[in-house]
């Protein structure tokens, strides 16, 4: 990827972490026309070198290390940064891809057959189709067809007439990947009972929310999972829930752990559960790589931040006339 072997070498155990999370062994290869997945700095020269292996290699995945330490895939429409659910979705597709091969590494001359891959959450599944503005598809659950999700066109279309679509959403996302599909659209298919189309983002938003009676943290998260806000969320969204604006404020300024915002904010869990699904399930947040957390009973930088949090939601409040 380039001659700065520390970055290499970080970039590597990064990437063997993300994929042993998801049973994707991540190895070095030594022959890059072997490789399944070509890492290259971000620049012009390497750039053009890595897109002549690829030429002959149509199968290879190729990723650009920016500067700022962020991975994008270069053959996507759009090549924006992966974050760490991004980069674990890719790896799952590249050893698919791969057949029986382990990404990053030489094809074996005697493949063993492959464990067959974990089913991915219906949660990453919707983040990776709406990042990529990536046409309709139709929802299923239990063997009935729910929606017609146009990530395209950023509209969903309910299919079941006597149900509130954010509620039957909410209980379909909150099923076990078993039970949920998300497939391409047949374009000679028109599903029956379609409703009128509404806006795919806010009911993602809405559908989380009302996922689990008693919220908990929706799959690949765990109390563990550190958030980060990209940009405020649509005020339709927010409504009028007071708590959520505080918990993007602070999750605009800086990237938490669930229990410690909650404590930050003396906001009760469950709602800070809620909000984290639904600011990742809509695309509103990433998932950041996880620091030694801190002491929330602390006082220092807790105490600034939370003064500061103070101020700018009184200064929100203001400004919009509550």
């Amino acid at each position: 990827m380039g001659t700065d072997t520390p970055m290499e070498q970080a970039l590597l155990a990064r990437l063997r972490q993300i994929g042993a999370g998801v049973g994707q062994p991540v190895e070095r290869c030594e022959e890059a026309t072997q490789c399944d997945l070509l890492v290259v700095a971000d620049s012009m020269l390497m750039r053009s070198l890595a897109r002549r292996l690829v030429s002959h290699r149509p199968q290879m995945a190729l990723w650009v290390l920016q500067a700022d330490g962020t991975l994008a895939d270069a053959q996507a429409p759009q090549s924006e940064p992966m974050d760490q659910t991004d980069i674990a979705l890719a790896l799952q597709r590249i050893g698919q891809r791969a057949g029986a091969s382990v990404p990053g590494t030489a094809r074996a001359s005697a493949p063993q057959p492959a464990a067959a891959p974990e089913p991915v959450p219906i949660s990453v599944q919707v983040r990776q189709h709406l990042a990529a503005r990536d046409g309709s598809w139709l929802l299923r659950a239990d063997g009935k067809d729910l929606f017609v999700l146009g990530f395209d066109s950023l509209t969903a279309t309910p299919l079941q007439v006597d149900a509130i679509p954010a509620q039957l959403l909410g209980a379909a996302i909150g099923q076990s990947p078993q039970t949920v599909v998300l497939s391409p659209l047949d374009p000679a298919h028109t599903p029956l009972g379609a409703q009128q189309k509404t806006a795919l983002v806010p009911l993602l938003w809405q559908a989380a929310l009302r996922m689990h009676l008693e919220p908990t943290l929706m799959a690949p998260m765990d109390e563990s999972s550190v958030l980060k806000l990209r940009r405020w969320p649509d005020f339709r969204v927010l409504a009028h829930r007071h708590d959520d604006f505080r918990l993007c404020t602070l999750l605009l300024e800086q990237a938490c752990r669930a229990r410690e915002a909650s404590h930050r904010l003396g906001i009760d869990p469950g709602a800070v559960f809620a909000l984290f699904n639904a600011a990742y399930l809509s695309g509103y947040a990433n998932l950041e790589a996880a620091t030694p957390e801190s002491d929330p009973a602390s006082g220092g930088a807790a105490g600034g931040t939370g003064q500061r949090l103070a101020d700018t939601w009184r200064n929100l409040r203001t400004r919009i006339g509550r």
